[in-house]
């Protein structure tokens, strides 16, 4: 997680900037430890990850938590929307993090 602006984020990141106080920061490095992409991930608030792996196709998956009513889905979530005061989330995003 990240309350950091302005990292060195993938011109093509799914969100480029911190979008509240702290969000999940996913980043895949080159063999070199360059950043090969990175993303930030989250809402208006507060959201963390906790874990994070690869998919059998290349696909990087994390998990963590949000206190978001914002947190970004898809229309083929599971839960289309915050219920609680603290929710999970499993994120799917492709191998370049788009």
């Amino acid at each position: 997680m990240t309350w950091s602006f302005g990292l060195r984020i993938s011109a093509n990141a799914y969100q480029p900037g911190l979008q509240g106080i702290c969000n999940a920061l996913v980043v895949r490095f080159g063999p070199t430890g360059n950043v090969r992409y990175g993303t930030y991930l989250g809402g208006s608030r507060f959201s963390y990850g906790t874990g994070i792996d690869f998919s059998s196709t290349g696909e990087i998956v994390v998990a963590g938590d949000t206190y978001e009513t914002d947190f970004p889905v898809t229309q083929c979530g599971y839960q289309l929307g915050f219920e609680g005061t603290e929710d999970n989330f499993l994120a799917v995003l492709t191998g370049d993090l788009d």
